[in-house]
């Protein structure tokens, strides 16, 4: 099965080169000529675009996008001629529908381009109801769509990422051969219908939210203490063998590797992409103190910038290559 791949950001870029480098005819496009110029040279096939990274695939394929979640999603998928796909979602806007008709050359999305054998994978940080209504779309065009919530950071993806899938699990069944080869040993599965994919990653960034402050917080209490604390030492003590050792941890370390302080970090946290589907799970009565308080947190950073800032703009710096404020 040959694979295409949408977007060679930090995630899709890096799941590219893994797939490669384990064998994988991978077909991989980008907007930007540069990235794809850079894929090729590294072993990938590069397309210039959609007309012919589908040229290349032919029927027995899968497609992932690794794009930012709304409008462009809907662009790759459905092209310029599309009226509002998956207008209703908190990432998209109904701006897409003029802007789109407004243009005099229309573009023809991935439904118009790839045989319907091929199958669809949203990889991005979609909201799990507008991958509910890409679904049901693209089944009507004769297509199949799955939702994959990616995790892992940039570390996992071009070594092995953890992924959620949702969808028809006949078809996960058809790609699993693929996903075992992008995944880290026992790291992906297939959660449940459609949507589930994404809704179980929502659920997972919430949690990375609360467990991201209280690392923050800890060592913001350890930045007052009376004692002159090592946090390199510490976080490397508490990444061996704690109870709170783990990924983030091993994040924490290697940012007071590079700067011990984090004096080179700015206190505030740039609002993310996940913050509004944070917002969203605030209003379905269910109780989570711990997730709220933590994104509020980050907001407070925006106007009062603080250590617990830093920590957190390190660590999100350091797994997933997130921009911080400069200085």
């Amino acid at each position: 099965m040959n694979v295409g791949i949408i977007g060679l950001g930090r995630m899709g870029g890096s799941i590219a080169l893994h797939l490669v480098e384990q064998g994988v005819h991978v077909v991989a496009y980008n907007r930007s000529r540069e990235k794809v110029d850079e894929f090729a040279a590294a072993g990938g096939d590069g397309a210039y675009s959609l007309n012919e990274l589908s040229q290349k695939l032919g029927s027995d394929a899968v497609v992932f996008l690794f794009v930012p979640a709304g409008e462009v999603v809907d662009e790759m998928l459905f092209g310029s001629s599309l009226s509002s796909p998956a207008r209703s979602g908190i990432h998209t806007d109904n701006s897409l529908d003029s802007r789109l008709r407004g243009n005099d050359k229309e573009i023809k999305g991935l439904v118009g381009l790839l045989p319907k054998d091929v199958i669809i994978v949203d990889g991005g940080n979609s909201f799990f109801q507008d991958s509910q209504k890409r679904a049901r779309l693209l089944k009507e065009k004769g297509f199949t769509f799955l939702d994959m919530g990616t995790s892992g950071g940039i570390d996992g993806a071009r070594h092995g990422a953890c992924l959620m899938v949702g969808g028809d699990e006949a078809v996960y069944k058809k790609i699993e051969s693929v996903l075992s080869k992008i995944a880290t040993k026992d790291g992906y599965g297939y959660v449940g219908t459609s949507g589930a994919g994404h809704f179980v990653k929502m659920v997972h960034n919430a949690v990375e939210y609360g467990m991201m402050g209280a690392i923050a917080e800890g060592f913001n209490h350890l930045s007052a203490s009376p004692f002159r604390i090592d946090f390199k030492k510490v976080a490397s003590i508490w990444a061996h063998g704690s109870i709170v050792s783990g990924h983030l941890m091993n994040m924490a370390e290697r940012a007071f590797v590079k700067d011990a302080q984090l004096e080179q970090t700015p206190g505030e946290v740039p609002k993310g992409e996940t913050e509004k589907e944070m917002e969203w799970l605030e209003t379905q009565n269910l109780p989570m103190p711990v997730i709220a308080a933590a994104r509020q947190e980050r907001v407070d950073t925006r106007s009062k910038p603080s250590f617990i800032g830093r920590v957190i703009a390190a660590l999100r710096h350091e797994f997933g290559g997130h921009k911080v404020k400069s200085k």
